[in-house]
């Protein structure tokens, strides 16, 4: 059992990560709050 939650655990996290979506969510935000301005913004 547990080698099967493992696989799912694994199988699906690639999934997001090919898509950057939920990645991208969380840079995001994270680069409003540590950019000032949007110029700064574009740097990343």
């Amino acid at each position: 059992m547990s080698n099967h939650s493992v696989a799912n655990l694994v199988s699906h996290l690639p999934v997001q990560n090919s898509n950057g979506t939920a990645l991208e969510d969380v840079t995001m935000n994270y680069d409003g709050d540590c950019c000032r301005t949007e110029s700064d913004h574009n740097g990343h």
